[in-house]
């Protein structure tokens, strides 16, 4: 009924003791037909799964196939929450989401600084995405990010699949077995992998002024999501242009959307929700102290 492990168990383990319950049995003159393995912590469940079938879980990797084999798999292994009085199936969305909580509890914590908050899209931008990161950088370099912006290199795109398989191989080999040419090879894939990190700290100036819009923004909804936020019934035109810098517009900031982790940004924007929801059942001295721990989080560079 319950699998005892932790985080830690690893994903080959974890299945063999389910498989091995399922083992044909014959026991004083029973035969064993049917058997149903029931977990009570999906989390750990689902993280096994996702190890056994090569998904990445980090965020920012998640992929449409990724979200094609977890659906797949729920065909065989339902996973169930409850609200209220109701029982209700997880989709593959939902789960992606939960899987990624850890990191969503981060991007709220360092509010919407970390990395976590985008995804590989960023490790293939051509010319044209380059210099439209550079021109994103002129209009948010006087808004004072936390972090030092630099250019972006035309010409010094991100790394395709293969070469991030191949910058991965290079890196564990150990260096005195590597050739003059492999020692070259990784050094190049080491500076495109560092326009991808110059393209965060761009967008993080933007970044970090969406808790605020998602704090205040008057909507009767669980999660503001990455969409609502171009939407004017929920975040209205001078609730943006007040905390985003200036010449950033709802159809710039649109343009960026792809570089952002869905379920990892909509994750962090539950909880922010929730905490304010739940705030808001408290009495005012002690929603006072849960609104400030909230506040925080957050950042305003202006």
């Amino acid at each position: 009924m319950m699998l005892s492990g932790s985080y830690s168990t690893s994903a080959a383990n974890y299945l063999q003791t389910i498989f091995r319950v399922q083992s044909p049995a014959n026991i004083n003159g029973m035969r064993k037909e049917y058997c149903y393995v029931f977990d009570f912590a999906p989390d750990r469940t689902l993280k096994m799964i996702a190890d056994a079938v090569q998904l990445s879980t980090k965020a920012g990797k998640a992929n449409n196939e990724d979200r094609q084999k977890m659906g797949e798999f729920l065909n065989f292994c339902p996973v169930i929450s409850y609200n209220g009085t109701r029982m209700v199936k997880y989709d593959e969305s939902k789960l992606m989401q939960q899987l990624k909580r850890a990191y969503a509890e981060r991007v709220l914590k360092s509010g919407f600084e970390d990395n976590s908050l985008y995804n590989d899209n960023l490790s293939y931008l051509d010319n044209l995405e380059i210099e439209k990161f550079n021109k994103l950088k002129e209009i948010v370099g006087s808004s004072k990010p936390s972090k030092k912006i630099k250019e972006l290199t035309i010409n010094n795109q991100g790394l395709t699949n293969e070469e991030h398989e191949q910058l991965e191989k290079l890196s564990k080999k150990p260096k005195r077995e590597r050739t003059p040419e492999e020692e070259a090879r990784l050094a190049e894939l080491k500076v495109q992998k560092e326009q991808r990190q110059k393209a965060k700290s761009i967008l993080r100036a933007i970044s970090i002024r969406i808790p605020l819009l998602i704090y205040g923004a008057e909507i009767n909804k669980e999660t503001v999501t990455i969409e609502d936020l171009l939407k004017d019934d929920v975040i209205d035109t001078n609730s943006w242009e007040e905390f985003m810098p200036k010449g950033v517009d709802k159809a710039l900031f649109k343009t960026f959307i792809k570089y952002y982790d869905i379920d990892v940004f909509n994750a962090a924007s539950q909880k922010i929700r929730k905490i304010v929801k739940y705030a808001d059942t408290l009495d005012p001295t002690q929603r006072a102290i849960e609104i400030s721990k909230l506040f925080s989080y957050f950042k305003n560079p202006d």
